[in-house]
């Protein structure tokens, strides 16, 4: 990225259907969220730089990417002017051109800070982050892949003091689905003519 910029904060990486790194991460200079996408497995060599999100809001601080059912990558991430979580949902795998931008819980005070994501067995996002002054852990629940519509929010822990909310994880059940969804690439790979096979 520009090497005059102050960027790398708050980063996070995922895996990509094409077996390439993909990582999210905040520009401070520019108070944008941008995309890296490698072009090779071991992210050597020159990496494709997107910015996702660049409005007049710094956004982009405790980003957090997972791929989605559908091959393209989704970002949770804070937007610090506005106090709300937001999620960028990718045009496509490398993450270039516009992205699906969504607010999805937003307050007078701290919403959306220490942003965790995860794709669910049903191919939704789930989010875990921190919410308002008091840290409370809640969790997004979204309808869509792009997390556009109403999300269900709950609450999960309401401390006294500050929480750090800062992980999520699909279960077994939902690991068994990944493996099965994976196995079928694998086959559709193996026995479907290259013209099909080509990105």
């Amino acid at each position: 990225d520009d090497p005059a910029n102050d960027v790398g904060i708050t980063t996070s990486v995922a895996i990509g259907i094409d077996a390439r790194p993909v990582i999210s991460y905040h520009d401070a200079t520019a108070q944008a969220l941008k995309v890296a996408k490698c072009v090779n497995i071991n992210c050597v060599g020159p990496v494709v730089i997107t910015t996702v999100d660049d409005p007049a809001n710094d956004v982009g601080l405790f980003t957090s990417i997972a791929v989605g059912a559908d091959g393209r990558p989704v970002v949770s991430y804070y937007d610090s002017t506005a106090n709300s979580l937001k999620v960028a949902q990718c045009a496509n795998f490398n993450c270039n051109g516009a992205a699906t931008i969504t607010t999805v819980d937003q307050s007078p005070t701290n919403v959306g800070t220490n942003t965790a994501i995860a794709i669910g067995v049903d191919g939704l996002p789930v989010i875990s982050y921190s919410y308002g002054s008091a840290g409370s852990v809640r969790v997004a629940q979204c309808s869509t892949a792009a997390c556009t519509g109403a999300a269900t929010i709950t609450t999960v822990d309401d401390p006294a003091g500050n929480v750090v909310a800062r992980a999520i994880a699909i279960g077994a059940e939902g690991f068994r689905s990944f493996l099965a969804g994976a196995h079928a690439m694998d086959e559709h790979f193996r026995t479907a003519p290259l013209a099909q096979n080509l990105p």
